[in-house]
């Protein structure tokens, strides 16, 4: 995994953009599409108020660019909390989307598990089905450990309403996530989808991520953002979540 680090928050937003763009152009020109799935949580506002405006200053066609959401709550559509409210106030501030290649995770009053099977139905009918695998997803990092809405301890529940413990090789790309602690859901892609990305871009920011970045770039598999890397993994660092003033270090 390359890691890059980070001083200031205008760096970390303006390089991690810069990253992300040019990997979509890279597909595009392969494929004439790319598919990114997004990350929600505060981390990210700042590179996507960036790349939206790099997005809309290339004039890349709208109808070109897929948006998945790796996460979500399963919280009314006009929550604060939702990340599709984030995303809308700062991707989609600059950069208008071709709203049919938008796809947001549904929400009350359906449950938490037809939101996650629904979900599902449109991450299988555009990749799996058609022999894609998602080109970019953009993820966060815990504080415990986790990203996307993978908790470490926590439980998937099924059509059947069976549950059973969260893993690595947990089968299905779209969850109903139970978080024992707090008996709270959430909804999130599977470590298995994630994984099969051509590039992975993980945001790690604040000080209380030092020890969860450590047993990240360990490959500790204790911590679910462990499950989800690949040998196209680059970490991007903001602030003292590690203590190295190095800049590009494998």
């Amino acid at each position: 995994m390359i890691q890059f680090i980070f001083k200031s928050e205008e760096d970390f937003a303006q390089s991690t953009a810069r990253f992300i763009l040019e990997k979509a152009e890279f597909f595009l020109s392969q494929n004439g599409l790319c598919s990114l799935i997004l990350a929600g949580g505060t981390t990210p506002r700042p590179v996507y108020l960036r790349l939206g405006e790099l997005l809309s200053g290339k004039k890349i066609p709208p109808a070109s660019l897929f948006f998945f959401l790796g996460d979500e709550r399963p919280v009314p559509p006009e929550s604060p909390e939702r990340n599709e409210m984030m995303i809308r106030e700062s991707l989609f501030r600059s950069f208008i989307p071709h709203e049919a290649n938008v796809v947001f995770w549904d929400a009350p009053p359906h449950s938490p598990v037809t939101c996650a099977r629904n979900y599902e139905k449109t991450i299988n009918s555009f990749f799996t089905e058609k022999a894609r695998t998602p080109d970019i997803t953009i993820l966060g990092l815990g504080e415990d450990g986790h990203t996307a809405s993978l908790f470490p301890g926590s439980n998937v529940e099924n059509d059947n309403g069976e549950r059973s413990v969260l893993s690595a090789s947990t089968p299905g790309n779209a969850f109903a996530v139970h978080l024992p602690a707090t008996d709270t859901w959430r909804l999130s892609l599977s470590a298995y989808i994630i994984r099969s990305s051509k590039e992975i871009v993980i945001l790690v920011g604040g000080e209380n991520k030092e020890i969860a970045f450590r047993h990240l770039m360990a490959h500790d598999q204790e911590i679910p953002a462990s499950w989800v890397v690949n040998e196209h993994t680059s970490a991007f660092v903001l602030g003292k979540a590690v203590q190295s003033d190095a800049s590009d270090r494998q």
